[in-house]
């Protein structure tokens, strides 16, 4: 079977047709029904409630198909298909064998077969081609713009809070702008800090297991930890976050990505490059 797309044409058209309209299903349904069930006279909560419903209804039911489709589609047409599977799942727009996510796509008998023989592909190891995109070495800082998105976020679920309560919503509001205007204030000149990791075709380094040559790592990904318990609550995670995790000798560490300056995806991606760098005596 010859390769017709990369692997980043393939995650591309993954976003398109998979995770970007499930996030938009997961959203629009739960708003339109929600207001539309309020103005009606229904309670606010249970109204938000039954646009819940209708939204998960609605989301699921087209992620069954969908993610199903484009799993056929793109690993039947990509050459490296553990690199992809990797990235996808990092990516959200596949989940991890064995999850709920991934039993609840639908698959018919043709289906099945496609992916049998899908499967047989994984048996080889993927062909590494430098990304020269990726520097010879990496530095992640804590961002400031996290807290930002965080600000922006409180002054959005306040206006929308303006339906319930004035009060509450301008405290909401403001509390937002503090948040905003604070980190602001509070950021630094990137180059008077240190990074929190660094990462290069030798190895890396973290704050609790210092620097590791990529001998000595193993188990390296990146990967989204959700919340245990119902929303969160109860012992466990409170809420949900993707995590940087890799073993080496002694311990293993474990880094909350949610507030440094780096996308998962592309952390991920350079984890793989950097690692296949290091394997293949690239330097």
């Amino acid at each position: 079977m010859q390769e017709q797309i990369s692997v980043q044409e393939a995650l591309k058209q993954g976003r398109k047709n998979v995770k970007i309209p499930f996030n938009i299903l997961c959203i629009l349904p739960l708003v339109i029904v929600g207001i539309s069930t309020w103005l009606l006279g229904v309670h606010f909560f249970l109204a938000f409630i039954l646009g819940g419903i209708v939204a998960a209804t609605i989301s699921l039911t087209f992620y069954r198909y969908a993610a199903t489709k484009w799993r056929i589609w793109a690993f039947s047409n990509v050459t490296n298909v553990h690199e992809l599977k990797r990235a996808a799942i990092t990516a959200q727009i596949i989940y991890p064998d064995n999850s709920w996510l991934e039993k609840f796509e639908i698959r018919n008998d043709s289906d099945k077969q496609k992916f049998n023989e899908i499967q047989k592909r994984f048996s080889k190891p993927d062909i590494f081609t430098d990304d020269h995109a990726v520097p010879w070495e990496s530095l992640i800082y804590k961002s400031s713009y996290s807290l930002t998105n965080l600000g922006i976020s409180f002054i959005l679920f306040g206006i929308l809070f303006l339906l319930v309560n004035v009060y509450w919503a301008v405290a909401i509001i403001l509390s937002g702008f503090a948040i905003i205007i604070l980190n602001r204030y509070s950021a630094r000149n990137k180059s008077n800090k240190k990074p929190v990791i660094v990462i290069n075709n030798k190895g890396i380094t973290t704050p609790i297991a210092g620097y590791k040559e990529w001998y000595e790592v193993s188990n390296e990904s990146v990967f989204f930890q959700k919340a245990t318990g119902a929303m969160g609550i109860g012992s466990g995670n409170k809420r949900d976050y993707n995590v940087l995790q890799f073993d080496y000798p002694g311990g293993t560490e474990k880094i909350e990505l949610s507030f440094l300056d780096i996308n998962p995806e592309h952390l991920d991606h350079q984890l793989y490059v950097y690692r296949n760098r290091f394997l293949n005596n690239i330097n």
